[in-house]
C-alpha cells in the first residue's frame, strides 16, 4: 500500500498530523491533567480511550470531507493530499474505530458521562454539518474563500476551541455533577474551561494564519480567508493577539481560582504559542518531493507541540 511507502517522502514531523494523532495527544494529556487537578485521580482507560478515539474520528472525518473537494492542481496542505490518496484505507478504518468506540462507551462509561457525551456529540455534528454541508455556502469566484453565512457570527476557530475544551473537560464536569462534594470546584472548572477555549482557539487561529494561502487556493473557510480582501492583515493581527495573550494571560490567571498545575500549564502553552507567532514570518510552507502541489508547514507541528508538551511535562513531574 502507498501508505507504507510514504515514510520516504513525508517529513517525520508531519506524521502526527497525517495520522490525526496530534489532536488526540492534546485531548488525552489535557483530560488527564484536569482529572488529577479537580478529581484527584487519573483518567480511567475507558475515559481516556473513548476520548482519544472520538477526537480521532472527528478529525479524520473532517479531513476526509475536506479532501473530497480538494483540487490537486493548485497548492494544498500535505495532510489533505494524504487523506485524498489514502481515503480507501481510512474509510474502513474509520468504521472499525467507530464500532469499537461505540462498544467501549456503551459498556464501560458511566451513564452520566455517556449522556453528556451524546449531547456534546450532537453539538459537534451540528458544527460539522454547518461547515461541510451548509446550503448557504457560495463560491463567489474561482480560488476565492468560502464565505460564511451572515448569521454565523462566531469564528470557526473559536467554536472548535470551545467544543474541544468541553470535550477534554467533560469527564470532570460529569464527576463533579455526580458528586455532592464537588460543587465548590464548579466555578474554577468553568473558568478553566473558558481559558482553555481561548488557548485552543488561538491554536486553531495560528494554524489558519499559517495556511491562509493554501486555504484560499482551495476555497476552504477559515477566520483568515473569510475576507478575500484582507491580504494577510487578519493573519498578522492574530500573531499580535497571541503575543498580547502571553503578556496578559499570566497576570489574569493569577487572579483566578485555577489549580496551580493547570495555571502553569496554560501559561507555558500561551508562551509557546506567542513565541511561534513572533517568529512566524521567518518560516514558510515548503513543497514536499513527489507530492505535486502539496505543502508542509512545520509551524503547524510547533503550534500543536506548544499545546500538548506543557501538560505532558506537568504530568510527568507529578505536580499537584
Amino acid at each position: 500500500m502507498n501508505l507504507l511507502n510514504d515514510h520516504e517522502r513525508i517529513p517525520w514531523l508531519a506524521w502526527p498530523s497525517m495520522l490525526s494523532l496530534d489532536a488526540v495527544m492534546v485531548a488525552m494529556v489535557w483530560q488527564q491533567l484536569l482529572m488529577r487537578a479537580f478529581c484527584h485521580r487519573g483518567s480511567t482507560w475507558p475515559e481516556a480511550r473513548s476520548l482519544g478515539a472520538t477526537v480521532w474520528l472527528i478529525y479524520v472525518a473532517d479531513r476526509l470531507l475536506d479532501a473530497a473537494s480538494l483540487n490537486l492542481y493548485v497548492p494544498h496542505t500535505l495532510r489533505h493530499g494524504f487523506y485524498l490518496r489514502h481515503r480507501k484505507f481510512f474509510l474502513p478504518l474509520w468504521i472499525v474505530v467507530l464500532a469499537i468506540n461505540a462498544f467501549v462507551v456503551t459498556h464501560y462509561l458511566p451513564h452520566e458521562l455517556l449522556r453528556g457525551g451524546l449531547l456534546l456529540a450532537s453539538a459537534v455534528l451540528i458544527y460539522g454539518a454547518s461547515v461541510h454541508f451548509s446550503p448557504l455556502r457560495s463560491h463567489m469566484f474561482a480560488g476565492a474563500a468560502r464565505r460564511r453565512p451572515s448569521w454565523r457570527h462566531i469564528p470557526k476557530e473559536v467554536r472548535v476551541g470551545f467544543l474541544f475544551a468541553l470535550g477534554v473537560s467533560l469527564s470532570v464536569w460529569t464527576e463533579l455533577f455526580a458528586s455532592g462534594e464537588g460543587w465548590q470546584n464548579m466555578g474554577p472548572l468553568a473558568i478553566t474551561t473558558c481559558v482553555l477555549t481561548v488557548l485552543f482557539g488561538c491554536n486553531c487561529m495560528l494554524v489558519a494564519r499559517f495556511e491562509r494561502e493554501l486555504d484560499r487556493a482551495q476555497s476552504f473557510a477559515s477566520m483568515v480567508t473569510a475576507n478575500p480582501k484582507s491580504n494577510g492583515s487578519v493573519g498578522s493581527s492574530l500573531g499580535q493577539s497571541a503575543v498580547i495573550l502571553m503578556m496578559v494571560l499570566p497576570v489574569v490567571l493569577m487572579l483566578l481560582p485555577i489549580p496551580l498545575p493547570i495555571l502553569l500549564t496554560i501559561v507555558m502553552s500561551a508562551a509557546g504559542l506567542s513565541v511561534i507567532a513572533l517568529g512566524a514570518r521567518r518560516t514558510r510552507p515548503r513543497a514536499v518531493p513527489h507530492h505535486g502541489h502539496a505543502r508542509f508547514d512545520i509551524r503547524g507541528a510547533w503550534v500543536d507541540a506548544a499545546v500538548w508538551m506543557p501538560p505532558l511535562m506537568i504530568l510527568l513531574l507529578g505536580l499537584r
